[in-house]
């Protein structure tokens, strides 16, 4: 493992102890020095007259502790591991001279590996795994889920969703880079750069007992980018592969249910270059890195070559000073899609011509104002300029297919967005060490973050046709073009005291407050559209946060682990969207196709039926922030040799969800209508049989549509999670390392109509509460409810300089619904679900991926090559089926599958 200089930004790893003499008496003076394996000290401090000592600030990765005093043995702690956050606690016995060898008396860390996965560079580099952070989670993270299956990161340049072990929505997962947000601040859930994975030195993923400093309610990934050090290195990498390291997993049964190709690889490059160098003496040092990666897929169903690629490139100086550093970094990228939103079925014509441009600048400053007050500042801006663009064949207004919903014609929507976010922090840790062991950790901070979104929106011919079962149906016409903008301010406010009694008996008790405001920006913003709402939100979070821990075996290698801590909401900028006066808004007309060519002409709108869209909207002035509550008990074992077994429960409660409530047209403008279904078999009189009380709205109220954003049935609206996670992790070592992952979900909640991420989750803002449909078999598992998974991973070091390295992963399929499609009504065709979500799930997933990497000594420097094989036993299991009332139903058929095997050939060339 390769030790660097704790990133900047980043929690710092802390270590405190007792020297004492044979006797049991301690020893004053010593002398205690920290260096990362291989390298010059990089910390000193000196036991007081308690034999007490403290540093904070480790260099990450392996660490050599030496202990040194006149008339004493020398005495030296090896292969100490640090990472981002770390504590460990070292009570060594010196002996004298004249004596035997000094020991250790008790070497104790606290980690917190069934709540928290954190990666070094080696780690992500030793085990196969697409070259992006997604897919670095699907394969390395313990509990996290992701909206796909990617095998071998054939999704470049696109992020997934990801959710905090099941049990928050997507939308509240937060991102920091270095210690800073970089989480996209209008739609949430996801950053606002694209990560570039070679250029990490650490990647961490909490997805519970959140930091004291975390401001979302979900996951957070924390990322850390490499730093110069103290030693010149580089490194040049290469990847390739293509279509003719590709399989065919399409078997003769996939064919009968109509699948007759897969989406497969037509090839791929990534390079990437390094280079780290102390400048000026030790004072100043570089890191500068360079990506550029290129993919194109053969994509099932589709006529073109569907293709992205990525640009990535990072400076960072560091400047150190007596006791601290000062550094500065700057990332620039462009990430391209020539046809963003190609899939089975699209028409070419019907996807974005996509060009997305980020940049990330950051100062950092951090200084030890004694051995046990550590101090850190952060100061960043982030921004992107997202810009799609009809494709130049587009011809004629978009043309949707509804039930299911199929495109031709133009894209639905294009434009440009642009977004900034400024975050700025402050915080410190204080370690005191007292007696006998104890300690009091005191962690405190103040950040505040500016944030701002502006979106062009352009509809092609201002206009949606829509049809159904191919005969028209509406006419969309729509208020654009348009632009409008959303802003917020957040101040935040946190403390933490955790009391160790003794190294393994410690209480932790935190409060973090903070304060958001958002407001709408552009022209006649304080306007509304039709309502009196709110014009902006305000909302006051407050988070508090208890932990307890408890050995339960007389070498403490066995311990009880309590916390529980409320988690409030982040506010995204798209609620601010509600009531804008240029927000996007559309008037739904039935369409009269008199000619029957399917063409829409002037004269051939009929009646107003609806209105769609937050500009038909307005802001709830008592609307009420979301939280989660959350309770964790773990059963932590040391096993000794590294290895690390946990058993952990994690219940979860949100509430006050945020959704539209349609009060233009109220519930009661809606007549009841029974339906009697013939169940999944498709035959009446049988047991399965269903009968559901539908809803047909009142002619005179259609067109009356208005939405108010608020909390609707926020006493009743509740989610729920369940979780039980069984980890056997095997960490830190040069030679073998493993993880093994069993968990089991139950994540219960209320959401809109369909079965995607973007329905199925109580933190998006859909169709629930737009109509009394919609509440039809609304409460059942969320899109991120696995139900059971398992992951297994293993990397060692084989004979001759060749290692070997495996990911094993096991998915239940994510819970959906059988649609029934309802005509005849006012309102027009739409459909209701059958049963509750989970009744039934896709097929489960089973994915094994595998590297064998050999390594050259070429003088001072290596050369690794490696081979990966991603879905090594060519599986072609489906990721979505029919979810559609029909013949096919009770057969299952599958309407898209993983990705077949394929090999992918590297090299690395360190210098």
């Amino acid at each position: 493992m390769f030790s660097a200089p704790a990133a900047r930004g980043q929690e710092p790893s802390l270590l405190w102890g007792r020297v004492l003499d044979q006797a049991g008496q301690p020893i004053s003076g010593v002398a205690v020095l920290v260096s990362a394996q291989g390298l010059p000290d990089s910390l000193r401090t000196t036991t007081d007259g308690r034999g007490a000592f403290r540093l904070i600030g480790l260099p990450w990765g392996f660490c050599r502790v030496r202990f040194e005093a006149p008339g004493y043995r020398t005495h030296t702690e090896e292969h100490l591991a640090s990472e981002p956050g770390s504590r460990a606690y070292l009570g060594v016995v010196l002996s004298p001279n004249a004596s035997g060898p000094s020991s250790t008396l008790i070497r104790l860390a606290d980690r917190r590996d069934f709540h928290k996965t954190v990666l070094d560079s080696d780690h992500i580099a030793n085990y196969p795994a697409g070259n992006n952070i997604w897919s670095l989670i699907e394969n390395q993270d313990l509990s996290a889920t992701s909206s796909r299956i990617d095998v071998g990161g054939m999704a470049l340049g696109l992020p997934a969703a990801v959710s905090s072990r099941g049990s928050a929505t997507w939308t509240q997962t937060g991102f920091t880079l270095n210690g800073l947000d970089v989480t996209d601040p209008f739609a949430t859930g996801r950053p606002l750069f694209y990560p570039d994975i070679f250029s990490l030195s650490f990647f961490e993923l909490e997805n519970a007992r959140l930091s004291a400093s975390s401001v979302y309610a979900g996951a957070h990934i924390g990322l850390a980018t490499k730093e110069a050090g103290s030693v010149s290195r580089g490194s040049l990498t290469a990847y390739y592969s293509s279509a003719m390291f590709a399989a065919d997993n399409v078997t003769p049964a996939l064919i009968t249910e109509g699948i007759s190709e897969s989406q497969a690889w037509r090839g791929m490059g990534d390079i990437h270059f390094e280079l780290a160098a102390p400048l000026d003496g030790d004072r100043l040092g570089l890191y500068a890195s360079l990506t550029s990666q290129r993919m194109a897929r053969d994509l099932a169903d589709y006529e073109h070559v569907d293709g992205s690629s990525v640009f990535s490139g990072l400076l960072s100086l560091e400047y150190r000073l007596t006791r601290g550093r000062l550094k500065l970094l700057g990332i620039e990228q462009s990430v391209r899609h020539p046809s963003l939103g190609a899939g089975r079925g699209m028409a070419p014509e019907s996807t974005l011509d996509s060009r997305w441009r980020f940049g990330v600048y950051q100062l950092h400053w951090d200084t030890l104002l004694d051995d046990g007050h550590f101090l850190r500042a952060g100061l960043g801006y982030s921004s992107a300029n997202d810009r799609n663009d009809f494709q130049d064949g587009a011809a004629g207004p978009c043309r949707v297919d509804i039930l299911p919903e199929t495109f031709s014609a133009a894209a639905p929507f294009a434009g440009q967005d642009k977004r900034g976010l400024v975050d700025a922090f402050l915080d410190g840790r204080i370690l005191a060490p007292t007696g006998s062991g104890g300690a009091h950790l005191f962690e405190y901070g103040l950040g505040l973050k500016y944030s701002r979104n502006t979106s062009l929106v352009h509809v092609l011919e201002d206009r949606h046709l829509r049809f159904f079962q191919g005969m028209p149906l509406e006419v969309v016409e729509y208020n654009t073009p348009l632009e409008n903008g959303q802003a917020a301010f957040q101040g935040r406010l946190y403390v933490q005291e955790t009391l160790y009694l003794a190294p393994a008996l410690f209480f932790t008790a935190g409060l973090n407050l903070s304060l958001s405001r958002g407001w709408r920006t552009g022209a006649g913003s304080s306007a509304f559209t039709d309502r009196e709402g709110a014009s902006g939100i305000t909302w006051l979070g407050i988070s508090p946060r208890l932990g307890l821990n408890l050995p339960l075996s007389r070498h403490r290698d066995t311990a009880l682990s309590i916390s529980a801590a409320r988690y409030p909401f982040a506010l995204p900028l798209n609620y601010l969207l509600y009531g804008h006066p240029e927000a996007l808004g559309g008037m739904v007309y039935a369409w009269n196709d008199i000619d029957r060519d399917c063409h829409f002409d002037p004269g051939e709108a009929g009646e107003l039926i609806r209105r769609e869209g937050p500009a038909f909207a307005a802001i709830d002035p008592k609307i009420k922030q979301p939280y989660a509550d959350e309770l964790v008990v773990a059963l932590k074992l040391d096993l000794g040799s590294g290895w690390r077994l946990a058993l952990a429960g994690f219940l979860r409660e949100t509430r006050n969800l945020v959704e539209t409530l349609n009060t233009g047209v109220p519930f009661s403008s809606y007549t009841p209508v029974v339906l009697y279904e013939n169940g999944d078999d498709l035959i009446f009189g049988t047991h399965d049989d269903l009968e559901f009380t539908l809803y047909n709205q009142d002619p005179a109220t259609l067109g009356e549509d208005f939405f108010l954003l608020t909390n609707p049935e926020s006493e009743k609206r509740i989610s729920r999670y369940r979780g039980v996670d069984l980890t056997l992790v095997r960490r830190h070592s040069r030679k073998f390392n493993f993880f093994l992952s069993l968990q089991a979900i139950e994540a219960i909640g209320y959401a809109g109509p369909g079965n995607t991420e973007m329905e199925n989750d109580d933190g998006v803002i859909g169709a629930l509460y737009d109509n009394p449909n919609t509440l039809i078999n609304a409460k059942g598992r969320l899109r991120f409810d696995r139900g059971y998974t398992a992951r297994l991973g293993f990397s060692f070091v084989l004979p001759a300089g060749f290692r070997l390295a495996a990911v094993v992963k096991y998915y239940d399929g994510q819970p959906f619904a059988r649609k029934i499609i309802v005509t005849g009504f006012n309102q027009g065709p739409f459909y209701v679900q059958a049963h509750s979500r989970g009744v039934a799930r896709y097929e489960f997933n089973l994915t094994a991926d595998i590297r064998l990497e050999k390594m050259f000594t070429v003088g001072g420097a290596k050369l690794r090559l490696f081979i990966d094989g991603f879905n090594i036993f060519n599986s072609g299991l489906a990721v979505s089926e029919n979810e559609w009332t029909g013949p096919a139903w009770p057969l299952r058929y599958a309407t898209e599958i993983q990705s077949p095997r394929l090999f992918r050939f590297g090299l690395s060339y360190e210098f």
